[in-house]
């Protein structure tokens, strides 16, 4: 590829999140802890609505912010 005029370098690919900036940037509540979320893999009997259901339930005061809610959803 160098040779065709392309600088390839050692640069690594940067992550980008798939959620915007703007949710990214929004701010919990002062004194919220942030509770300890699972992944869903759907490797159990769990359904997809159960998992979303106990997301917002553990998620508190947090669920009723969207921007809040995207945020912290685990995305594997």
């Amino acid at each position: 590829m160098a040779q065709n005029g392309l600088n390839v370098g050692f640069h690594r690919p940067s992550f980008v999140s798939p959620r915007s900036e703007f949710v990214l940037q929004t701010e919990l509540p002062r004194g919220y802890k942030i509770p300890k979320f699972t992944y869903f893999a759907g490797d159990t009997s769990e359904s997809t609505v159960e998992h979303i259901t106990r997301y917002l339930t553990k998620a508190g005061d947090i669920a009723n912010n969207e921007n809040l809610r995207l945020k912290f959803f685990q995305i594997l």
